[in-house]
């Protein structure tokens, strides 16, 4: 991961109106380390995805507080971005100012994508704000990290970088043979006891359109001796 003291100004297409009037309300007790996305959800997990005439949602994924591939995650909705040529009133380019506002060891992403791209080809990423003004980028790549959330016969299932924590099925789905599915990543935060202030999530307009269900942050303290030492 780069670092860098530049902020890099945006200047792609903000959310599109939020979905959160659609999706259930963030349960009070949940912890802060599951991140809260509710602002920036696009979708509900019941809305349908990509104009097809069958059901095409994630209505079968457990709503609220659900542990997938041994991490807890808050999960009730969809930032949904943009794909090449895509209609930028239902997906928009980017999701700004995700707050993180912690410091974190490792970053949990409940992830996925739609639409087939080759694999090793840079789709999105993840834009990382800290405290101390450097400023790192997380990418997401095909076939690395995630896949079409539609599953197709005879691909690869996993990635290096990426594991299916959750499979499960819509009409859209049944009518086709296949299955929709979930990937969680982590990332190893180079500078774990420094606070992340936010997270910009991107998407680089190729042939497949990344989406985002959950973050959870991670933290485990080091100990003084073995805490590196960054420039301010």
């Amino acid at each position: 991961m780069a670092r860098t003291r530049r902020r890099a100004s945006p200047n792609l297409r903000d959310t599109p109106p939020s979905a959160s009037d659609r999706v259930p309300p963030r349960a009070p007790n949940t912890p802060p380390h599951l991140i809260d996305l509710t602002a920036h959800y696009s979708f509900a997990l019941t809305d349908s995805l990509h104009q097809v005439p069958e059901d095409n949602s994630l209505s079968a994924l457990p709503a609220g507080r659900t542990r997938l591939g041994g991490i807890e995650f808050d999960v009730r909705g969809l930032v949904h971005l943009a794909q090449k040529g895509s209609n930028i009133h239902h997906y928009a380019q980017q999701a700004v100012a995700i707050p993180i506002q912690r410091p974190s060891t490792r970053l949990h992403f409940l992830h996925a994508c739609s639409g087939k791209a080759r694999d090793g080809t840079p789709i999105g990423g993840f834009r990382i704000h800290y405290a101390n003004g450097f400023q790192g980028e997380v990418s997401i790549t095909y076939g690395q990290h995630v896949r079409d959330w539609h599953s197709r016969e005879g691909e690869p299932t996993e990635g290096a970088n990426a594991s299916v924590v959750w499979e499960g099925t819509n009409e859209r789905s049944l009518a086709n043979s296949q299955r929709v599915r979930l990937y969680k990543t982590t990332w190893t935060n180079p500078m774990p006891d420094v606070e992340i202030l936010s997270l910009d999530y991107f998407s680089k307009l190729t042939e497949s359109a990344p989406f985002l269900l959950a973050i959870t942050a991670e933290h485990q303290s080091a100990s003084p001796s073995s805490r590196h030492s960054y420039p301010d």
